[in-house]
């Protein structure tokens, strides 16, 4: 019973004894009234912990008169941590069924860390249905929840960036009601095993690592049975994982999978009974198996009603088992759609290559953006965006926008002609009587596109010094969105019938960037003064005017003002103004249409015929800084470095004689310069630096890590 319930009764039952006579009555009904509470409450028992190892003695304090067996919900709070005895102390007293809900949120660990020791978890064995851990937690230790069986819902926090060695082995009733979150970092062997009702559908974007059964870090490794005997149904692996461990996936409910680019290994019984449908390797260099009868690696698996997809130049090295044992063993498209996760969320891109160039790196990478209810499919190869990419090697990516998430929303920008079915988040707010609010407020495409850049630089070695955006319509919005938080890591803008959405920050921004814009004065969908009428009935206003955003940049790039303007002359009564703000860097070139719709095919004659196709090529070629950071072929070299994961130290060995080494961040960027000694062990320190991909070059090897 509750005990705030019971010291109420006590203070009533006090109050009306005004003698030692009471009427048998009163104390009957009282009685009663005790029974009801106690039949049918959810009694609720609160511990204030101020002792490190005594929250036993604070849980008997508490209880009072009280049966532990009587308690549906306890919650710690206080300001001592709780060790390993304390945890243990608790499922001591709490044994029983009856304990329904867990709740550690104001509870305090030792560096935000669910305890272990030895062989038993902190909770192991315990019954309640619901765990609440606290909003800072950063791990859960060994076996910390190993075998509670009735163990329904536990909430990871953000925070989370490690579960511990079979911290939830067992919990055959777990369903878990979020997904892990995408920092975390660490899984140990069997972390889930055995969870029969676990329904991941993700791994965290950040996971690169394992702990094994002695305690030893494996980076880029999944963990042994981290999955096994579950109902996950994962789609991709996060690209620092390259090697998948025995069982991982064995009997779960996964059906399809997407490795990343140096995926190296599948270790025995990864896939075991599993129903696997459709592979995709985006390596030319195929993983090694385990083929052994009674490890191989799918076993219990029908291979023959598998679709297998590789890299076009790599289906000669997929020709091996158990590959060729795969039907339809298909090259990709170009483009190719890929799924990545991003926030927690499922996100598509388009990946173009240029055309002749399969073979070789990319010297830089395009960024198209579609644009309202648009499709990624559609903004790769307009306005000469593919023609750029093909002549100067560039890839191209091209997201696909999400929903609107807001129903009642989506229901209103119906009545007026809106399609919502794809929209960017956070770039444009639209001001009119029936919609003013921001747009996919909650997501943020901005973030979500600069990390698929950073992604794709990685996975395909393309230098990232030479990166592009540009978007049509809703598409530019995003494009200038983008340049006002991230405009100094790109080479150039381009913007097709868009601009500047209201409500963004442009206050505090000091970045300059070359543009090159084209838009029309008679839009009637992005209005060139930045309001109108939207299909000539509603008045709204959905960015800023046009001639307001040039002079935005104009200002912020310091170039030549007020610009040349020179006139193009008029075709199927469509006349062209060029707008030239000259700047030896930076400049801004813009196109102006008077007499043309929202979307439009720019070519006029007049002497100097001007076409989408040629001034896009033209403005890449021109900015292209022909910096070429992508990642050089390994050398042969006696020099070891490890590991490619890295908290504090990387360990170098074989160094024969001494050598400058250099630093590089994703950006191509030189973050620090040492001297490499020629002795056979030594250390380097990365302490203190941010979290990302890194690179170490000296002129023997080029070492690829991450810092977490």
């Amino acid at each position: 019973m509750d005990l705030y319930v019971e010291n109420f009764l006590f203070f009533v039952l006090k109050s009306v004894q005004v003698s030692l006579i009471m009427k048998q009555s009163t104390l009957f009904l009282l009685c009663l009234l005790f029974c009801c509470f106690e039949a049918t409450g959810q009694v609720k028992l609160t511990v204030n912990h101020t002792e490190t190892g005594q929250v036993s003695a604070a849980i008997t304090a508490a209880l009072g008169t009280t049966s532990a067996s009587a308690v549906t919900e306890l919650a710690i709070a206080g300001t001592a941590n709780l060790n390993y005895d304390d945890c243990a102390g608790i499922g001591t007293v709490f044994n029983t069924t009856t304990l329904k809900i867990l709740d550690l949120s104001a509870a305090h660990f030792d560096n935000d860390s669910i305890p272990r020791s030895g062989t038993t978890g902190a909770f192991n064995g315990m019954k309640m249905e619901t765990v609440v851990l606290p909003a800072t937690l950063k791990a859960i230790g060994d076996r910390g929840f190993r075998n509670c069986t009735s163990l329904r819902t536990i909430n990871f926090p953000e925070t989370l960036r490690f579960i511990g060695i079979g911290a939830f082995v067992g919990c055959a009733a777990l369903e878990a009601n979020n997904e892990l979150p995408s920092g975390i970092i660490t899984l140990g062997f069997n972390a889930f095993q055995n969870c029969t009702k676990l329904n991941f559908t993700k791994l965290p974007d950040e996971l690169s690592g394992a702990v094994d059964l002695s305690g030893k870090y494996l980076p880029g490794v999944l963990a042994n049975n981290s999955f096994s005997g579950t109902k996950v149904a994962l789609s991709s692996i996060p690209y620092a994982i390259t090697d998948i461990g025995n069982s991982a996936f064995s009997k779960s409910a996964i059906t399809n999978m997407t490795f990343p680019v140096g995926f190296k290994s599948l270790r025995a019984k990864v896939f075991e009974n599993c129903k696997l449908t459709n592979i995709v390797f985006n390596d030319t260099i195929p993983p090694t198996v385990d083929l052994t009868d009674d490890n191989h690696s799918f076993k219990g698996v029908s291979l023959p009603v598998i679709t297998l997809q590789v890299p076009e130049v790599a289906t000669e090295a997929y020709n091996i088992a158990p590959w060729d044992q795969m039907v339809g063993a298909e090259p990709f498209q170009n483009p190719t759609t890929f799924t990545t996760t991003y926030a927690g969320r499922n996100r598509k891109y388009l990946l173009y290559k240029p055309q002749n160039n399969a073979h070789r790196k990319p010297d830089g990478i395009l960024v198209t953006c579609h644009g309202f209810g648009g499709k990624m499919e559609n903004a790769y190869q307009m306005y000469g965006f593919k023609q750029a990419a093909d002549e100067h090697n560039l890839i191209i990516i091209s997201p696909q926008a999400l929903p609107e998430e807001d129903q009642t929303l989506q229901t209103t920008a119906n009545l007026i002609g809106y399609d919502l079915t794809a929209v960017w988040g956070k770039v444009l707010y639209v001001d009119v009587s029936l919609i003013k609010q921001t747009l996919n407020r909650n997501v943020d495409d901005v973030a979500f596109i600069r990390n698929l850049i950073q992604q794709v630089a990685v996975e395909h070695e393309a230098n990232i010094n030479n990166t592009f955006i540009g978007g049509i319509s809703m598409g530019g919005y995003m494009s200038y969105a983008y340049a006002l938080k991230h405009g100094n890591e790109l080479s150039g803008l381009i913007n097709v019938v868009g601009t500047m959405g209201l409500n963004l920050d442009t206050a505090n921004v000091a970045v300059s960037l070359p543009i090159l814009d084209f838009h029309s004065t008679t839009d009637e969908v992005v209005f060139y003064t930045g309001s109108g009428k939207y299909n000539g009935m509603i008045q709204m206003t959905n960015g800023i005017g046009k001639e307001k955003v040039l002079n935005y940049w104009s200002r912020k790039n310091n170039t030549v003002s007020p610009p040349e303007i020179t006139n193009l002359g008029t075709n199927k009564n469509v006349s062209i103004k060029k707008y030239y703000y000259d700047h030896p860097i930076n400049e801004i070139t813009h196109y102006q249409l008077t007499g043309a719709p929202h979307s439009y095919t720019l070519s006029v004659g007049n002497g100097d015929a001007v076409s989408h196709a040629a001034e896009v090529k033209s403005f890449v070629k021109k900015h292209l800084n022909k910096t070429n950071t992508a990642i050089p072929e390994k050398k042969t070299s006696t020099i070891e470095m490890y590991p490619s994961v890295v908290e504090n130290d990387i360990y170098i060995k074989g160094v024969e004689h001494q050598l400058k080494a250099y630093i590089f961040n994703i950006y191509g960027q030189i973050v620090k310069t040492l001297v490499l000694d020629p002795v056979e062990n030594q250390s380097v320190s990365f302490a203190g630096f941010p979290v990302g991909l890194y690179w170490i070059k000296t002129d023997e090897i080029t070492f690829k890590f991450i810092k977490r």
